[in-house]
């Protein structure tokens, strides 16, 4: 352990304690130490190490005890071909230039043969391989080199990546891929000399402003505008204004420069309390709407207008005696993404409260307060200070950032980070809410969401699709079991029910699924009761809405925690089954169908 802290005795018996029990710290260190000796032979170094500019492997070039051969390798990127490498090569000196810039030059720890020098650059690596002259250990490769410690070294590059975000700027953009398909791009940087030295001010005579120059081949160079927006004279100090232009309320503006600057937390936490209060009256004052417990009340359904149906569903439109109408106005029910009048329809009135500008879960959040099943959310252009104080309170807790950009044809970016001020600084760049997620929630390096889809009919009869739940997962990057402190997570992929019960089964403790899908159906009614009680409609049409739960940690094992509510886009429901859209014309007719269960009130 002291080869691997590169002597340092503190990281040492962190290293141990973090692997065995207090109790057995000493006998750990002492046993973990003489191996190491054991495995190290006469006492050598190791043969592998990291310098800020290079790193170094020693190794025996015909797989002998002798380490006669040693490689230097340079991350040189990816656009670095071999006629931009220059390598110099003596028996005591070597030096490399890349593109013209010195990348590698010093003094050998001893003499190499020059002539058998060879090097290769692949994959955005320079790999240069030197034969010694004399087969011995080196303990470093060019004289007075500087070692990095891994572990020393990966603390600095997340106090790096946790304290970057104050310095930096962005802003995104729409970019075409290879294949013509568009992708949301955000670029990061942080502003030079010039830009840092522009204080802050409330009052600000300058703003500053993104420009994206993009060349006729296609090279972009990111530029920032210094705009006047006062009379400047000579002499006048520069000040700009470095919250949003849309960021006016005073105290959200004091948590924005909080991310920025620091300073006394208190005032987020009052505001953090404060809200706090609020949900927990909202809880008790929300009212509980009672749902339908009978059969539906019976409907003439003989025909229906299904947008972009699939050829599949056309015949199981067929199949179950049902008409295809041409148009809305020709059919019965409708199903379509857009409101239509004077016609029963898939736009439930409860479709603008989970529908909107903001994210659903916090607009929910207003109606429910808080719910032992919804995590708390947080708008981050209206509740900075709040997000903050939460952060603070809770600071093992993870925030998935959601963006309100909708774009046709882009699919929405989401953010996970352990780091409250990288939250707040992409308010900058679109995201509109940061949702809570904790470490419990990711299992196996993934976050699992488990999907039901919801009916409720215009007698507010609350169905489930019978079938079993669809199960979707992120991949998680993963450092030391802990989820890397920021990533943009890549779109869920569908996975089999069967893989979610063995990854997942150590968490869903006693009575595994079949209790957790239980709870999730008992949090579908309450969460149906809680909406239709705020629901101003005239109860003419139906809704179909696509719930997805995280597993949360609860006293006596997983709890599912709502993560997820929308309305089904037609697509959506096509895609679950082609037996989807009649077997919902079928109950809101009034009759059974095998594809739905309804839902009843818990006895309890």
């Amino acid at each position: 352990l002291l080869c691997k802290a590169g002597g340092d005795i503190i990281e040492a018996i962190v290293s141990a304690s973090e692997e065995t029990a207090p109790s057995t710290v000493q006998n750990s260190v002492q046993s973990q130490i003489m191996q190491q000796l054991e495995e190290g032979g006469q006492g050598d170094g190791p043969t592998e190490w990291k310098t800020r500019g290079y790193e170094c492997v020693q190794y025996s070039l015909d797989n002998s005890a002798q380490l006669d051969g040693v490689d230097i390798c340079v991350a040189v990127g990816a656009a670095v071909h071999a006629r931009d490498v220059e390598c110099n090569v003596t028996a005591t000196h070597l030096t490399v230039t890349v593109s013209g810039k010195v990348a590698v030059d010093g003094d050998l720890h001893a003499e190499v043969e020059a002539n058998e020098t060879t090097w290769t650059v692949e994959a955005g690596v320079l790999s240069v391989s030197l034969v010694k002259r004399k087969a011995e250990y080196w303990p470093e490769v060019l004289v007075g080199e500087h070692r990095t410690d891994p572990i020393t070294h990966a603390k600095h590059v997340r106090r790096v990546a946790r304290d970057a975000w104050r310095y930096l700027q962005g802003y995104d953009y729409l970019a075409r891929s290879t294949d013509q398909t568009l992708a949301k791009r955000t670029f990061w940087y942080v502003a030079d000399a010039v830009g840092l030295a522009v204080a802050h001010d409330d009052v600000p005579n300058v703003r500053c402003l993104p420009l994206l120059y993009v060349d006729a081949q296609g090279q972009m160079t990111p530029l920032s505008i210094l705009w006047p927006i006062r009379d400047i004279t000579q002499g006048t100090t520069l000040v700009r204004d470095v919250c949003p232009a849309w960021l006016t309320d005073p105290q959200q503006r004091q948590g924005y420069l909080h991310a920025i600057f620091s300073g006394p937390t208190q005032f987020v936490l009052d505001a953090h309390e404060q809200l706090a209060s609020m949900w927990d009256q909202t809880a008790k004052d929300a009212v509980r709407a009672n749902i339908a417990t009978g059969p539906t009340p019976k409907l003439p359904v003989n025909s229906l207008f299904v947008r972009d149906i699939t050829p599949d569903a056309k015949a199981a439109v067929a199949a179950a005696g049902l008409v295809l109408a041409d148009a809305p106005k020709d059919a019965d029910i409708v199903f379509d993404d857009v409101p239509c009048e004077g016609r029963l329809t898939n736009q439930h009135s409860l479709n603008a409260a989970v529908y909107s500008t903001e994210n659903a879960i916090t607009a929910f959040q207003r109606i429910a307060g808080a719910q032992s099943w919804l995590s708390p959310g947080f708008l981050l252009k209206s509740q900075i200070c709040e997000l903050i104080g939460a952060a603070i309170m809770r600071n093992n807790s993870w925030w998935l950032l959601k963006s309100d950009q909708v774009v046709a044809g882009v699919e929405p970016q989401t953010v996970l980070t352990s780091n409250w001020i990288t939250a707040v600084r992409h308010a900058d760049v679109g995201y509109s809410a940061a949702l809570e997620c904790t470490p419990s929630m990711v299992i196996g390096g993934c976050l699992f969401l488990v999907e039901r889809m919801v009916l409720v009919t215009p007698a507010n009869g609350v169905f489930v699709w019978a079938a079993a739940p669809r199960i979707f997962q992120h991949q998680i990057a993963m450092d030391a079991n802990k989820p890397e402190p920021y990533q943009i997570l890549p779109p869920a992929s569908e996975v089999s029910e069967h893989l979610f019960k063995l990854q997942a089964s150590v968490q869903l403790g006693s009575g595994g699924a079949t209790r957790f899908d239980k709870e999730t159906e008992h949090v579908i009614v309450d969460a149906m009761r809680l909406l239709l009680g705020v629901d101003s409609g005239d109860g003419t049409n139906f809704g179909v809405f696509r719930m997805r739960f995280a597993i949360g940690q609860g006293a006596d094992g997983a709890v599912p925690v709502l993560h997820e509510v929308r309305p089904a886009l037609v697509a959506e429901q096509l895609a679950v089954s082609s037996d989807f859209v009649p077997s919902v014309a079928t109950v809101i007719a009034g009759g059974s169908d095998v594809h739905w269960r309804q839902i009843q009130l818990p006895s309890n």
